[in-house]
């Protein structure tokens, strides 16, 4: 569902612009799809035209949220929006990445509001504001979250007993 509002904003955005600007910047991004190694991302993003583009992208993206284009579009990209907080949570975990874990948790403490979870909107500002102050409440904390990892994966018992010999 995400693939395809989002598909329809860039389909809308595109018809808003001149055609010189869309065939410059697809073109660099078509070659960095078409083969995704290092080179071709760092041409893609030294490219003029392919930022612009993103960063025109980015502004109509702001403006469809102050409702520029009417209430339903609003609407779909508040529902965008919640997905991508979901899957930033997701991947912060899964990728051990502290920092994005953080900042995801923040942006979830509303969505946990707006939908009525009493308990986690209760306690999970009081967490986020814990992991903030980390640092000071627990010198070293952060660090060893950071390097060990905060994330949990289960092993099978075998392994178990090979690491204890």
């Amino acid at each position: 569902m995400l693939d395809c509002l989002e598909h329809l904003l860039l389909v809308l955005f595109h018809g808003s612009l001149p055609a010189q600007t869309v065939t410059e910047s697809l073109h660099t991004a078509a070659c960095l799809a078409n083969q995704p190694t290092v080179v071709n991302l760092c041409i893609t993003s030294d490219s003029d035209s392919c930022m612009d583009f993103l960063k025109r992208y980015d502004s109509f993206k702001e403006r469809v949220r102050q409702g520029k284009l009417g209430k339903t579009v609003q609407f779909w990209l508040a529902y965008c929006d919640c997905v991508w907080t979901l899957l930033s949570f997701q991947r912060a975990v899964k990728e051990n990445d502290l920092e994005m874990f953080i900042t995801s948790m923040r942006k979830m403490c509303a969505l946990l509001f707006s939908a009525y979870h009493v308990h986690y909107a209760r306690y999970l500002p009081v967490y986020y504001v814990q992991l903030c102050n980390l640092e000071e409440t627990h010198p070293g904390a952060k660090t060893l979250l950071q390097n060990s990892g905060f994330s949990v994966a289960r092993l099978p018992l075998g392994h178990l007993y090979l690491d204890a010999a």
